[in-house]
């Protein structure tokens, strides 16, 4: 409940500032109109956040600034419904994600919490704070996350708080331990981002569905790997109705297991936008040719032909994408975002899709500043189907370098847009990308590094795709061979030594998807690879 004894707005010249019954208010945003109604929130909003209880030191400021500027947006939803709110929360993410970390902005990757004093009033207080106001609620739940959070302004009531003290006390009201959430998005700089990698089904009894679900977390310039995230998993079947379930995420890499009384052919990650990591998405049923805008998503469609409605999904990742399998010489592979394209796709449709590309250090910039350090011609658009896959040239689309070869502003035309990924890549000879530690990935998608010419061996793997057993015939084997196999996330699923020409393996209770098969010489050295599908 509101705790003072009246409400007053003083016009200023100049700034807007929460004196307890007294805000002053700039008088050119009071215009009779509603176009400013969110900064009058904001600051009716420090009437709980920042009068009522005040943060401890001036490190802690989001309890005030990020969390009356999360109050405007709590208005909106309350005035005008859940809609509004959510592209008010998506839009302000967009932001942060975006611009927080850049020159125009706060310049570095902060944390939320204990923020350099000289950060007091920047990007990451006011909006990173809001967006982290945002993903407690989705961590905790509305109805103990607006009890608990009204509880602890009464608990704190005329006092201050640090950080510390909020996390224990919500904890405490709550039940959830909120340690992990505080340890990895308010105590440390930076991003996660989850995705889903591939999931695989098998029917069991009759009408039973055994679903896996590969996810993947990605870091963007954060410390260390988030633990127990609790992201909703959306089921979908033929109809399109859909069965939600919580995964509980950590690492950097996880598999989620559930039995439906389905065959799912869609499943998507945290649809609903509950939890802000380092993307942004849109997810929209098409069902006429016709322009539309994936705003989120940053790409424009527009559709050419279409037999029926078309459930889409397309990501926006800020996070570098797999690295090369193979590396093409002198080619660069982004390693500040990539595209992730899926959803339900009937035959008949297609789509033409138009990504820009900007290395421009001003408001639209900033995406793609650290590769484009070449002519605009030396870049090329990537794609691969699935991350079993290597990166390849994307053939089927059109460079248009619009001003100039300079200006690092132009775009790519997709003839006909496809599942799967997609980011940039450009050639330039003496580029030294920076440093991406892909060894904190020991679950990315498996790598096969270039054999030598001389110690090749004839490799044949068939069926592919296989479905109850593979053969595996080698042209010749002097030695007893080591034969290993492993999984999309590099875990070798199995091993023997090869000491025939052919050998029968049995495929029958695998879980569906890509396998890389490989041996190798007594002296550890890898003279033959293939990739393999079980369906």
């Amino acid at each position: 409940a509101y705790r003072w004894n009246k409400i007053g707005y003083c016009e200023t010249t100049v700034g807007a500032m929460e004196h307890a019954t007294n805000i002053a208010y700039p008088y050119f945003i009071v215009n009779g109109q509603t176009t400013y109604e969110n900064i009058m929130a904001h600051e009716l909003a420090h009437n709980w956040f920042g009068n009522l209880v005040t943060c401890r030191k001036a490190e802690d400021m989001w309890l005030n600034e990020g969390w009356a500027e999360y109050g405007s947006y709590v208005f909106y939803e309350k005035v005008y419904g859940k809609e509004k709110y959510n592209t008010t929360v998506a839009a302000n993410h967009e932001s942060v994600v975006h611009y927080a970390h850049t020159t125009i902005k706060d310049g570095a990757y902060y944390a939320v919490g204990n923020v350099p004093e000289t950060k007091t009033y920047g990007t990451t207080v006011y909006y990173k704070g809001a967006d982290m106001a945002h993903t407690l609620r989705g961590y905790m739940g509305d109805s103990l996350f607006f009890s608990c959070i009204k509880n602890y302004l009464d608990a704190f009531a005329f006092k201050d708080a640090s950080s510390y003290n909020f996390r224990d006390y919500l904890t405490s009201c709550s039940g959830i331990d909120l340690t992990n959430f505080f340890d990895d998005w308010i105590f440390q700089p930076g991003w996660a981002v989850f995705t889903i990698d591939s999931f695989n089904v098998e029917e069991g009894q009759p009408g039973v569905f055994n679903t896996n679900v590969f996810l993947r977390q990605r870091l963007d310039h954060a410390q260390n790997f988030y633990n127990e995230v609790p992201l909703e998993l959306s089921f979908y079947d033929e109809e399109r109705n859909v069965t939600t379930e919580t995964a509980f995420i950590s690492g950097n890499c996880a598999e989620f297991s559930i039995t439906l009384p389905f065959s799912p052919v869609y499943v998507g990650l945290d649809l609903d936008e509950k939890i802000s990591d380092a993307q942004t998405a849109d997810l929209k049923t098409i069902k006429n040719i016709g322009a539309i805008n994936f705003v989120n998503g940053k790409m424009n469609l527009t559709v050419n032909s279409i037999s029926d409605s078309v459930l889409l999904r397309i990501e926006h990742v800020y996070a570098a994408p797999d690295p090369f399998v193979y590396p093409i010489p002198k080619l660069h592979i982004s390693q500040e975002r990539f595209w992730k394209v899926d959803g339900i796709i009937p035959d008949g449709f297609d789509a033409t899709s138009i990504i820009s590309y900007s290395g421009a250090t001003t408001t639209g910039g900033f995406l793609d500043n650290n590769l484009i350090t070449n002519s605009e011609d030396s870049m090329v658009l990537l794609y691969k189907e699935i991350p079993a896959h290597d990166w390849q040239i994307e053939t089927d689309a059109v460079q248009n370098v619009l001003v100039s070869h300079s200006d690092k502003k132009g775009n790519f035309t997709i003839n006909h847009l496809k599942k799967g990924y997609y980011t940039f890549g450009i050639y330039q000879n003496n580029k030294i990308d920076s440093v991406i530690n892909f060894g904190n990935y020991p679950c990315q998608v498996v790598g096969v590094p270039a054999i030598p010419f001389s110690n090749k061996m004839e490799l044949n793997v068939f069926p592919n795709p296989a479905d109850e057993s593979i053969t595996i015939e080698i042209g010749n084997t002097k030695e007893n061979n080591l034969l290993e196999i492993y999984n999309l996330y590099g875990m070798r699923v199995f091993s023997s030594t090869l000491r025939s020409k052919q050998q029968i393996l049995s495929v029958k209770n695998w879980h569906r998807g890509t396998y890389l098969l490989k041996i190798s010489d007594h002296n550890n050295r890898q003279v033959a690879a293939q990739i393999f599908i079980v369906n």
